[in-house]
C-alpha cells in the first residue's frame, strides 16, 4: 500500500510539473535605433538587446504580474558623418505587467529604471557619461514552439546627463527561450 502511494504521489507531482505554463523567457534582439532629446539631430542606428529578460511571479487571470531586465546598447553616425558616432546604452531592471492575449500571443508592458550611458565621439573628441535612466517598453510575443518565441519589442529610453536630455526609442525583434 506505501508503495502505491508512492507511486501516485510522484506521478501526481510529475504531471502537476510539467502542465505548469512557461513563467520566464529570455531573449536577445536586433533593430533600428531613433536617438530623440538633444540628440534629434543625429542619425537613426542600430540597437541591440544583449540580454531581455522577464518572469511572471502572480497570475491574475489573464494577467501576469512579475519583473524584467533589459541589457541594451545602441549606435549611429551623425549627419552621414562617419567621424561623429554616438552611442546610447543601459542596463535596467523594474516591475512587468504581461497580459494573455490568446494561447499564444504575449504582450509585456514594463517600466524599468537603472544605469543610461551615453558616448559621443566627434573626430577624436570623445564625450561619454552615465546617470540614471527610465526604459519604458513593450514585448510582444509569440510563442511558436513549448519553449521558443518570437519577440518585438519597442523600448523608449530616457536620461538626463549634465543637463543634456538622452532619449533613444529602439524597436528590436529577435527570439526568446521560454523556461
Amino acid at each position: 500500500m506505501k508503495k502505491l502511494l508512492l507511486v501516485f504521489l510522484v506521478a501526481a507531482l510529475t504531471t502537476g510539473a510539467f502542465a505548469q505554463e512557461k513563467n520566464g523567457w529570455v531573449g536577445m534582439s536586433v533593430g533600428m535605433a531613433i536617438p530623440g532629446g538633444d540628440m534629434d539631430e543625429a542619425d537613426s542606428g542600430i540597437s541591440f538587446d544583449i540580454v531581455n529578460f522577464g518572469y511572471s511571479f502572480w497570475d491574475v487571470g489573464a494577467v501576469k504580474i512579475g519583473g524584467a531586465l533589459r541589457w541594451t546598447g545602441s549606435a549611429g553616425t551623425v549627419d552621414g558623418n562617419d567621424d561623429v558616432t554616438w552611442g546610447v546604452g543601459g542596463f535596467y531592471v523594474g516591475p512587468m505587467v504581461t497580459f494573455e492575449l490568446g494561447e499564444k500571443w504575449m504582450l509585456d508592458l514594463k517600466v524599468l529604471g537603472g544605469n543610461t550611458a551615453v558616448v559621443v565621439d566627434d573626430n577624436g573628441t570623445e564625450y561619454d557619461d552615465s546617470a540614471f535612466g527610465i526604459n519604458a517598453g513593450a514585448n510582444l510575443r509569440f510563442n511558436f514552439a513549448k519553449k521558443w518565441g518570437l519577440m518585438l519589442s519597442l523600448d523608449d529610453q530616457m536620461a538626463s546627463i549634465d543637463d543634456t536630455k538622452v532619449r533613444c526609442f529602439t524597436s528590436n525583434v529577435g527570439i526568446g527561450f521560454r523556461f
